[in-house]
């Protein structure tokens, strides 16, 4: 079952979001309770690349939820399935993808590239209060992007990464970053805030990790078969 290639027609933003909204899965996890205490569940995103099941999210997510009680993710419909296996992951793009057993979900799009300066967007469930108790699921958000970089994000190893002006915040980790033809182009992945030397806040990137080192992992992951 291939994955779906960038249909190449402009949308408005209205039918970008309706289209890509059911491809959207938030990606939860149950802390194990501890004594006289409640357990808050945790969320990130992620989004369908194959109807049946298979799951692209953030490598450091499935770190982060590895202690955890449980974890799954859960449609736009309601509908909530366990994480049966990790198909593959890649540490230094931070990026992995993740099986479910599923059979009819809505798979998204996936485009090669994108260019400086084209618009995009980004689905996913940022935090709604600083404290972390509610999250603003399949929040909406729309910008350019802002640059393309080779840069040492994570360790001494140069890694490809996207900027983009479209917000996220903690809690929007692996969400898609789509495009006018509400293709994926990016999944969202970390934020920096710059500053100057008194402290002043001067801006803040959002780095983003491309279309084409998703495919890079997913191909790895999913080989056509016969080859």
């Amino acid at each position: 079952m291939a994955i779906l290639p960038d249909p190449g027609k402009k949308l408005d933003a209205e039918a970008i979001y309706a289209r890509a909204r059911a491809g959207v899965v938030i990606v939860g996890a149950i802390p194990k309770a501890k004594k006289r205490h409640h357990s808050q569940p945790v969320f990130a995103s992620g989004f369908v690349i194959r109807k049946d099941g298979v799951i692209v999210s953030n490598a450091h997510v499935l770190e982060a939820f590895r202690e955890m009680k449980a974890v799954g993710v859960m449609t736009s419909d309601g509908r909530v399935f366990p994480i049966k296996a990790v198909l593959a992951a890649d540490r230094l793009n931070d990026a992995a993808v993740l099986k479910v057993e599923a059979t009819n979900l809505t798979p998204l799009p996936l485009a090669r590239s994108v260019p400086v300066g084209a618009t995009v967007y980004c689905l996913s469930p940022p935090l709604l209060n600083y404290m972390g108790t509610e999250n603003g699921f399949f929040a909406f958000t729309q910008g350019i992007v802002s640059g393309r970089y080779r840069t040492r994000l994570m360790g001494e190893t140069p890694i490809n990464v996207l900027t983009i002006t479209a917000d996220y915040a903690q809690g929007s980790s692996g969400g898609p970053i789509l495009n006018e033809h509400g293709a994926v182009v990016g999944m969202v992945c970390q934020t920096l805030a710059i500053s100057d030397d008194s402290g002043e806040s001067q801006m803040t990137w959002k780095f983003t990790r491309p279309s084409s080192s998703i495919l890079a992992l997913v191909q790895n992951a999913l080989p056509v078969p016969g080859k």
